[in-house]
């Protein structure tokens, strides 16, 4: 049973306390040094980015939720769909085909 996370006299944080496998805490701490990120600056990223559906506007969260949702999916299962089927385009035309739309995709990002 999880324990209880403790909330800041204030409210505006909560602490908890995970066990990570070595490989995972080795490559958290690896990419907290080539990022020059705190390890809590990394996770609070890992979860802002989950929350927010990767800085998605509300308009395209939805969609990507609303699908997930129709198919039956997490939003992790439906992250692992959508990259399986990039991998596929990737085999199909090559990588970077798309260049000219990825101005276009990132503009919409909140």
């Amino acid at each position: 049973m999880p324990k209880k996370a403790r909330q800041t006299n204030d409210g505006s944080r909560t602490s908890f306390t995970i066990r990570l496998p070595p490989q995972c805490g080795s490559w958290m701490y690896e990419l907290a040094q080539e990022t020059d990120k705190s390890l809590t600056d990394l996770v609070l990223g890992f979860l802002d980015d989950a929350h927010t559906w990767w800085g998605l506007s509300e308009e395209l969260a939805a969609d990507l939720r609303k699908d997930a949702d129709r198919l039956n999916l997490s939003q992790r299962d439906y992250i692992l769909y959508l990259l399986t089927e990039r991998c596929a385009a990737l085999r199909e035309h090559g990588t970077g085909w798309e260049k000219d739309k990825l101005a276009v995709l990132l503009s919409k990002r909140r």
